[in-house]
Order: structure tokens, then C-alpha cells, then sequence
């Protein structure tokens, strides 16, 4: 969230675990279905960890923009804040929640092996 020309506009920020999610299960859904031995097991985890480490720089980035509204809020202007406090917070949770969740997806897709032997 930032002040441009008098508006404030949110940060991409808060969007970027859920896609990296998205992204996260389509790959690994294809990779797995389509790559056979160890090629397989390095590429998904090379992306489980890119877009992991997405989703986690995201929720930090909520993070920071949430303690810089938080410190600068007094009472006289509390509620002009709280929007953009809700929508910081619900930022640093989409982050750790879908980067733990992309962490977890990608163990499990280093397991399942889409090839019939």
C-alpha cells in the first residue's frame, strides 16, 4: 500500500502467496505427471522453494507495510488506517499460510512418482 498522487493503493503484496500457490500446484502437477526419475525430484523441488520464498518475501512485505501504519496511527486518524491495517494483516497471514502450504505440497510431489514402472 502506497500514498501515489493522493491515493493509496494496495500492494501486490497481499495476492502474491495465493497465486504463487496456484502456480505452485500446476507445476508440480505436470512435472510430476510428465517427468520420470531424479530430473523430476530436482526441478519441483527448485520451484517448490522459488515460489515458496515468493509467498514468504510477500508476507513480509505485508509485514513491513503493517508496522508502518501501525506506528503511524494516532487517534485522530485511526480509522482512516484501519482498512489498510486489515488488508497488511491479512497479507502476512495469505503469506506464511500458502508458503507453508506450497513447502508442504512440494514434499508430497517429491514422493509421487507419475511414471509406471
Amino acid at each position: 500500500m502506497r500514498d501515489v498522487g493522493g491515493q493509496t493503493r494496495i500492494s501486490w503484496a497481499a495476492f502474491a502467496g495465493p497465486l504463487a500457490w496456484g502456480v505452485s500446484t500446476l507445476l508440480n502437477s505436470v512435472i510430476a505427471a510428465s517427468l520420470c526419475g531424479d530430473a523430476a525430484r530436482w526441478i519441483i523441488a527448485g520451484t517448490t522453494a522459488a515460489l515458496a520464498s515468493i509467498s514468504l518475501y510477500a508476507g513480509a512485505e505485508s509485514l513491513r507495510y503493517f508496522k508502518e501504519y501501525a506506528t503511524g496511527l494516532d487517534l485522530e486518524h485511526s480509522r482512516s488506517f484501519q482498512p489498510l491495517l486489515l488488508i497488511s494483516g491479512i497479507g502476512v497471514a495469505l503469506g506464511s499460510l500458502f508458503g507453508s502450504v506450497i513447502a508442504l505440497q512440494g514434499v508430497a510431489a517429491l514422493f509421487f512418482q507419475g511414471c509406471v514402472s
